[in-house]
């Protein structure tokens, strides 16, 4: 299973510092953030540094008024009415322009544009026949992604999903680049539902022999290896590790205010106050990293000074973040379902360990503390192994 990097703001000289450190990586160039120009130079330096690039158009929402993916030129510049999504001629000028720009990046693979599904009816579906019928006559000589983003309402609902899935399972694509809304806007998902009906569709997919990428991802979607999956991306701020349709909308809040420490072993994420309690109760090893390539960014924290006092800022948390995600992610997948299962029940097993302890000496995480969601994950993996785990059993390469 790869990691990607999901672009988010900030994350240009971050991602090559992260690239030079891995030589190498999956990175998904994000036009919310980089402009064209940018978009290239960004291409440009990272495949120096032995990257696979994609790029996503972010079409999901095209009355989004992002200064700059409304700057973009295959952007709606204002138009909404049924032409821009029906007529022939205005979307092969828009997927022309979306090739011009894969070419001027020297992508790796196509992510074909795809407005988002809130409502599985025909016109939802004839909108993204006419698109994809495009893509495949313009964007036909590179490995092709057809974008599915969903909103958490269609996820939860079981009836609309079973419609979605028979339309798209047969298209003729090498893939599918899934983006699935989280409800309410959550970080890490409550909902159990969700998180079984996220990983049915990824499973479904699967076996009908497509490669499947889960972007705006965080760690509580470690749980999709079981699911066989063959990517998951994240990025910095929350609003890259969580999708929700507000944030493409110019109001959005890119969450700046604090710095976070994540903990591979609870997957859990602390503030630095709470770093300090376990320092002060000579417990501040339980939150280190096991292993020395976890450890490489906040290795700043256990070198015997007050965590709050030492330099791990924003930038490290960050980097400290997509760092441990890469090689957890890595790790996910084994030879088979049963062993991949069993992967997933040992993370939750020992993330509840953790956090109990952690817990019980005053550290918490908050809303981005992994306790209460560890039954959810378990519920989700619970009802998917009863429904889908024979066939995955079966089918499982």
């Amino acid at each position: 299973m790869k990691p990607y990097i999901l672009m988010g703001y900030g994350m240009m000289k971050m991602t090559e510092d992260l690239l030079k450190d891995w030589n190498g990586g999956n990175i998904i160039l994000n036009p919310r953030v980089l402009n064209e120009e940018q978009l290239i130079n960004c291409s440009q330096t990272y495949k120096k540094n032995n990257a696979t690039v994609l790029f996503d158009p972010h079409c999901y929402v095209p009355r989004s008024d992002k200064p700059i993916l409304n700057s973009q030129r295959y952007w709606f510049k204002g138009e909404y009415s049924t032409n821009v999504y029906t007529d022939a001629n205005k979307i092969r000028e828009n997927i022309k322009i979306i090739k011009e720009y894969n070419d001027e990046m020297n992508t790796d693979a196509y992510i074909f544009p795809s407005t988002m599904c809130s409502k599985a009816d025909d016109i939802w579906f004839e909108i993204q026949r006419n698109w994809l019928k495009a893509c495949n006559e313009i964007m036909n000589n590179k490995k092709r992604y057809a974008t599915l983003c969903i909103t958490s309402k269609i996820l939860q609902d079981e009836m609309q999903l079973e419609k979605i899935i028979a339309e798209i399972e047969n298209w003729e694509v090498d893939g599918f680049y899934i983006i699935p809304e989280h409800p309410k806007g959550e970080y890490l998902v409550e909902e159990p539902l969700w998180l079984s009906n996220l990983l049915d569709l990824c499973a479904t997919l699967k076996l009908r022999d497509k490669e499947i990428i889960v972007s705006y991802a965080n760690h509580q979607l470690y749980l999709l290896s079981i699911a066989n999956i063959d990517g998951l991306a994240t990025g910095n701020y929350m609003n890259v590790r969580a999708f929700n349709s507000n944030n493409l909308f110019n109001s959005e809040d890119t969450k700046r205010k604090s710095t976070w420490y994540y903990c591979p072993n609870s997957l859990s994420e602390y503030k630095r106050p709470f770093l300090d309690i376990a320092y002060q109760t000579k417990e501040l090893e339980l939150l280190k990293p096991n292993s020395l390539e976890e450890q490489k960014y906040s290795d700043i924290l256990f070198r015997g000074a007050q965590p709050s006092t030492t330099n791990f800022n924003e930038t490290i948390s960050f980097k400290h973040y997509i760092n441990c995600f890469k090689y957890q992610v890595e790790n996910l997948k084994r030879n088979n379902y049963e062993e991949t299962y069993a992967m997933q029940e040992m993370l939750l097993n020992k993330a509840e360990q953790y956090t109990d302890k952690l817990r019980r000496i005053g550290i918490r995480g908050q809303n981005r503390d992994f306790y209460e969601i560890l039954d959810v994950n378990r519920a989700a993996m619970t009802v998917f192994d009863s429904q889908m785990g024979f066939n995955m059993k079966m089918e499982w390469k």
